[in-house]
């Protein structure tokens, strides 16, 4: 009960399918409590963290495991969007698919607003080749990894650039009515600071702001 107060909206779909899960016994008890630790951290690491702060360490990791890995993993798939679809929780569900490795972080935003750093920043986050044959020998099956970054969606350079690097990738997108997504999307501006106005007044600015960028 107080997991769902601390983070009552990804809880909810959370517990709904982790009850589906521990009902036909895909998952047990044990691994869905373990699961629902990790959303509540995830989630006072996104509301707390600076954001500065989150890309440091980034690159740390990423630097790390570029200099202590063998050859690591192309993406299969990208989640393009779009932010507050739901883009989350399919990649949550993709990853817990025994034929998926999920990369170090889900959102890695490479051909958006880190396309300056080398390509072996990017994909060391996601798993080493040897990794992923030895899950492919243990599971019986081909492997695939990719990651989601809602904002390519609207990135103009993100397809081209993705298209060029990884051209054989999916596209995965998650579209959702949009007045329920915009309604969405500032709440979460909002509660991230990032918008300060009321939401009407918000939407009527948001022609300028578009303009500007």
């Amino acid at each position: 009960a107080a997991v769902g107060i601390l983070v009552p909206v990804r809880l909810d779909r959370l517990l709904a399918f982790a009850s589906v899960c521990i009902a036909t016994k895909t998952i047990n008890p044990t691994d869905y409590r373990r699961a629902t630790v990790k959303h509540v951290l995830r989630d006072f690491h996104r509301r707390y963290v600076p954001r500065k702060v989150k890309w440091y360490y980034r690159d740390a990791w990423s630097s790390f495991r570029s200099w202590t890995s063998a050859p690591r993993c192309e993406p299969d798939f990208l989640i393009i969007g779009a932010q507050k679809s739901g883009t989350t929780f399919l990649f949550s569900l993709l990853c817990e698919h025994p034929h998926v490795i999920a990369p170090a972080f889900k959102e890695l935003h490479y051909f958006d607003m880190n396309f300056h750093k080398p390509l072996s920043w990017y994909e060391a986050f996601f798993p080493t080749q040897a990794a992923a044959d030895a899950l492919e020998s243990s599971v019986g099956g081909s492997i695939v990894t990719g990651e989601a970054s809602p904002y390519y969606m609207y990135h103009p350079f993100a397809a081209s650039r993705a298209h060029r690097l990884y051209p054989n990738a999916k596209i995965i997108a998650v579209l959702r009515p949009p007045v329920e997504r915009a309604i969405s999307h500032y709440f979460h501006s909002l509660n991230w600071g990032h918008e300060r106005l009321p939401i009407s007044e918000a939407l009527a600015a948001e022609r300028d702001r578009l303009a500007a960028e």
